[in-house]
């Protein structure tokens, strides 16, 4: 389908000029004649490498540049969820204009049940279950215009056979009454727009650790110290050393941080993908590839770790990936106290932000300055015949 931008506004015309390239056309190109704009659309993992450079940049430029929406991360993501999904299918639409990339819609199917009976594909984005945030990368001058087109372009391509949409955490949007929110659910039917999980986050900006530290409720402060007093009396009479130290992130130390993890989940009866193997590969791939992102801090007391934090620090953010601890220490609530060295490192590191990632934990609130909504999406395809279907059997319209 074509588009002609007059930057007022995007406006489809009758006519549709298609053309296939790549390995078995995985790569689909609609190229508008006398436009300004051209789309492409990735299907495949060596026509994704290509935009590499040019994703980076436009990340940088957009207003949701974040470790979770960087080519490295989607592509690694992206890798090991295809391995276990081989029914999962690439899709990844570009905008260009005057040959520069300027937005991004970086999605993907996958196969799930309907009302947990029927076989059907869902679009989401890709990163699916393994990203915290999740969004359309859009040039900042370009943002709403884009993201239309990327919408209208997605519902009216009818090489691409989807019947359900979930598009969830989506945390730059202002609020649910979004103009995009609004394209998607005229394109959908049993639409709904929700929130689903709070990102709480600490803004140092133009204050100090100090200041911050003072500005939290004395409760909080009084936990941490009693905790901190409660620890050091116990190494004490046992003779044992207390250390906080980052450590390099070698594959023995992340296994045991993500083994950590996946006891305390299973300790509260939890479902979580830090549950599942390939989630585990997709830590240990990123963090092998990309190690000057990682950082990743220990409290250990003697030879025992009591605490684990493997984190991101991405330009000016310090992410709070991945903390763990030893249950049999938990009288000694070991993770505050490295919680509370790992954020006075993110200080000292030079980072304006301390980002908890997704997640409405009471004990993240104690902590943070603020917070953004991460809305959730989810609709029936108006144009998938078998959707349609699927919708009249269980009452929808």
């Amino acid at each position: 389908m074509e588009y002609k931008n007059s930057l007022n506004g995007i406006l489809p015309t009758n006519q549709m000029h298609v053309n296939q390239s790549g390995l078995d056309g995985n790569k689909k190109t609609a190229n508008t004649r006398g436009s300004e704009f051209e789309i492409t659309l990735i299907q495949d993992e060596d026509s994704l490498s290509h935009v590499k450079s040019s994703w980076d940049r436009l990340l940088d430029n957009s207003t949701v540049d974040n470790i979770n929406l960087t080519y490295q991360w989607l592509s690694t993501a992206w890798k090991w969820f295809s391995k276990t999904n081989p029914s999962a299918r690439l899709l990844v639409y570009c905008v260009y204009f005057e040959k520069r990339l300027i937005g991004v819609f970086p999605l993907m199917t996958r196969k799930t049940r309907y009302k947990r009976l029927f076989a059907v594909q869902q679009l989401c984005f890709l990163g699916f279950e393994y990203s915290d945030y999740s969004d359309i990368i859009v040039d900042r001058a370009f943002s709403e215009q884009i993201r239309r087109l990327f919408v209208q372009q997605v519902f009216h391509d009818c090489a691409v056979s989807w019947d359900l949409i979930l598009l969830r955490n989506m945390a730059y949007l202002e609020n649910h009454t979004d103009p995009f929110y609004g394209e998607v659910s005229a394109a959908c039917f049993d639409s709904t727009i929700s929130e689903k999980t709070r990102f709480y986050r600490i803004d140092f900006t133009g204050i100090s650790h100090e200041v911050y530290w003072k500005n939290l409720s004395k409760s909080h402060r009084q936990n941490v110290r009693t905790a901190s007093n409660r620890l050091n009396k116990y190494a004490a009479e046992a003779g044992l050393e207390i250390k906080w130290k980052r450590i390099a992130p070698e594959e023995a130390q992340v296994r045991a941080c993500i083994r950590s993890s996946q006891d305390r989940q299973a300790t509260k009866g939890r479902h979580s993908m830090v549950k599942e193997e390939n989630f585990t590969n997709f830590v240990l791939d990123f963090v092998k590839s990309h190690s000057s992102l990682i950082r990743f801090h220990i409290l250990t007391a003697g030879d025992e770790t009591l605490a684990y934090s493997l984190d991101l620090k991405y330009k000016s953010t310090w992410y709070y990936w991945l903390p763990a601890f030893n249950a049999n220490f938990d009288r000694f609530s070991p993770s505050v106290l490295l919680l509370d060295f790992v954020i006075r490192e993110s200080v000292n590191e030079g980072c304006t932000k301390f980002d908890f990632m997704a997640g409405s934990s009471p004990y993240k609130e104690k902590w943070a300055t603020g917070y953004r909504v991460g809305f959730q999406l989810k609709g029936i395809n108006a144009q998938s015949v078998k959707a349609r279907l699927l919708g009249r059997l269980t009452g929808k319209k």
